[in-house]
């Protein structure tokens, strides 16, 4: 009895057996499994990878971009972006259904089919997450969806500097502007600092935006120019774009009007013919310039808008913006001359300003005749970039002596450097142009207690067979003090709806920008200026406009 107990006890029941194999087999399992995890983990190259066609960390670390204060303009900051390994989905359909709630404005169509292929282990779905973004779909807690981190080009102060830095590409590379033309440097990690002042970018922009608004105008434009140095401190093309979201601008709001767009100058170029004049010295002060009737010349008729009828000295031709009276005197300086000083102000080819040039001058290639000298005199005829138009200008003002603006600090002097006209000639200039702000088309253009010296011009639009006289562009150009310029300004505003070119649109809007901008140079209003220019009856209009400016600071 007790050896048949003995052996009953030593035999494993079916029930024991079958809890063995059981355990057996959940141990090989976990095993198994372990192993897998531990194999997946050391393993990389069974990471998900980016398709062929997507960039994955292309960005890199671009140089920073500064004002020249040591403000940042542009710099590379970490970001996430979302992809999906659709293997490791549990359900597509409900995984899309999510997501879509989240990001409905993405390519779904295209997005879908990607990730319900079969083979497909990596489908980027949204680049540049914000940190709210982040967070919201952590807390979807779908598996398959993971995060790259890549190096994205932000740029803080948004739509201010659009035109001047441009904007990157998705894959990180320069796309436009500076961004463009300095990426070679900028993708090394090399910084770059401007010449530009963002107090006197945005007191500039704050100008054009509110031109705009009160005429109602399609677009405005304006350079900034230290008179001394040359260096650009603002520059701003309007509309304009945020370079953070690149892909959202049109072409009209990414064309660069202050450097890639040419026009006729209108009057503004009558400072040039008169400084000609002087150089070669075929006028002088008291000179007589019939403008007492239109000029006819092959099938053309030269008149004034506001024709004064009357002979006029120099000095009136420019006060009073005469037509006529810029042809006079351009047909006392042979046509060769006149062809030469255009070149030697840069007019007759782009500019190279440091990232890019300016887009090429339109002007008659053929031979140039009376014609084209007389028509070209007043602004007629030839069109030229904004920056040329600068460059031309600042010489008539300051030392004679044509030289490129400049964008960057620190540059080398270039080698583009002529001298047009003599000392004598750029204080006549400067006198003529100040009366001009006294008495003449420009008094819309003073600012209390500096004297101001500048140009109104206003070209028409041409068009197939003629000019569009709806479609105008209103300019002016003015340096102040002018007596010794510091600070050198141009304005411009296309499709004004409002009559009054020049004078009545940029000059204002010139004295806006520069009544803002002279605390910030330092520029102080002064007391006592035995410079000024009295006019023919001994008046100075300035009389006591500085102890008001003073006053008010």
């Amino acid at each position: 009895m007790a050896k048949k107990r003995a052996k009953k006890q030593g035999k494993l029941t079916d029930a024991q057996v079958r809890f063995f194999v059981f355990k057996a087999v959940l141990v090989f399992c976990f095993c198994s499994l372990s192993f897998k995890i531990l194999e997946l983990g050391l393993d990389q190259s069974r990471e998900p990878k980016a398709a062929s066609g997507y960039a994955q960390n292309t960005f890199v670390e671009r140089g920073i971009i500064y004002d020249r204060n040591g403000v940042e303009l542009a710099l590379s900051l970490d970001v996430l972006s979302l992809y999906a390994d659709p293997k490791m989905m549990i359900s597509h359909d409900d995984a899309i259904t999510s997501l879509k709630l989240l990001f409905p404005d993405l390519k779904w169509e295209k997005i879908e089919s990607r990730i319900k292929s079969p083979k497909r282990r990596f489908v980027w779905l949204k680049r540049k997450l914000t940190p709210k973004e982040v967070k919201s779909v952590y807390h979807l807690g779908i598996p398959g969806l993971g995060f790259k981190k890549e190096k994205v080009r932000f740029y803080p102060h948004e739509n201010l500097y659009a035109h001047m830095l441009g904007g990157v590409n998705n894959a990180g590379n320069g796309a436009f502007g500076l961004e463009y033309y300095q990426n070679q440097k900028l993708s090394k990690g090399e910084d770059l600092t401007l010449t530009i002042d963002s107090r006197l970018q945005s007191r500039l922009h704050k100008t054009l935006e509110g031109v705009m608004q009160q005429e109602g105008t399609f677009a405005a434009w304006g350079v900034a120019l230290d008179a001394k140095t040359r260096e650009v401190l603002a520059a701003v093309s309007m509309p304009d774009y945020d370079p953070n979201a690149l892909n959202d601008a049109t072409e009209n709001v990414l064309r660069n009007r202050f450097a890639q767009g040419v026009y006729e100058m209108g009057s503004t170029f009558k400072v040039f013919t008169l400084a000609q004049g002087y150089e070669l010295g075929v006028i002088n002060d008291e000179s007589k310039i019939d403008a007492r009737k239109p000029i006819k010349i092959s099938r053309f008729t030269i008149k004034d808008s506001h024709a004064k009828k009357m002979i006029m000295t120099p000095g009136e031709v420019l006060k009073y913006s005469s037509n006529i009276g810029a042809s006079r005197i351009s047909d006392l300086i042979e046509v060769d001359a006149f062809k030469d000083f255009y070149g030697q102000l840069s007019f007759l080819s782009p500019m190279d300003y440091g990232f890019g040039a300016t887009s090429s001058p339109l002007y008659p290639q053929r031979k140039w005749g009376r014609i084209h000298k007389m028509t070209m005199s007043f602004g007629h005829g030839i069109a030229i970039a904004p920056l040329q138009l600068l460059a031309g200008f600042s010489a008539v003002v300051t030392d004679g002596e044509v030289r490129q603006p400049k964008f960057f600090k620190g540059a080398p002097e270039e080698e583009f450097a002529y001298q047009v006209v003599s000392g004598e000639t750029t204080e006549k200039m400067k006198r003529l142009l100040n009366e001009v702000t006294i008495t003449g088309t420009a008094r819309l253009s003073k600012v209390a207690g500096f004297n101001v010296g500048g140009k109104t011009g206003t070209a028409e639009i041409s068009v197939a067979g003629g000019y569009n006289e709806d479609h105008r562009v209103s300019s002016y150009i003015g340096a102040i003090p002018i007596e010794d310029p510091e600070l050198i300004v141009l304005i411009m505003v296309d499709e004004s709806q409002k009559i009054g070119g020049g004078g009545r649109i940029a000059a204002p809007a010139f004295a806006d920008f520069v009544k803002g901008s002279v605390p910030i140079l330092g520029m102080r209003p002064k007391l006592e200026n035995e410079w000024r220019l009295l006019d023919r009856n001994g008046k100075n209009e300035y009389a006591g406009h500085a102890e008001r400016a003073v006053a008010g600071l």
